[in-house]
C-alpha cells in the first residue's frame, strides 16, 4: 500500500496494483461477509436456537 501511496500517478507496476486490490477487497468484505454473518444471526435470534440445538422443520 505504501508503495501505491507513494507512486500514484504510474499505472503500471506492482505499487498499483496491490493498492487497487487492497482498496476492492476493502469494498468486497463486508457485502461477503458480514452481510451473510449478519442474516444469519438475525434468523438465528428469531428463531431461538442456541448452539446446540437443532432446527425441525
Amino acid at each position: 500500500m505504501l508503495i501505491g501511496a507513494v507512486m500514484p500517478l504510474t499505472d503500471t507496476g506492482a505499487g498499483e496494483e496491490f493498492y487497487s486490490t487492497a482498496i476492492g477487497a476493502t469494498i468486497l468484505q463486508p457485502l461477503t461477509v458480514w452481510i451473510p454473518f449478519g442474516m444469519v444471526w438475525w434468523i438465528r435470534r428469531q428463531f431461538g436456537l442456541n448452539e446446540g440445538e437443532e432446527i425441525t422443520l
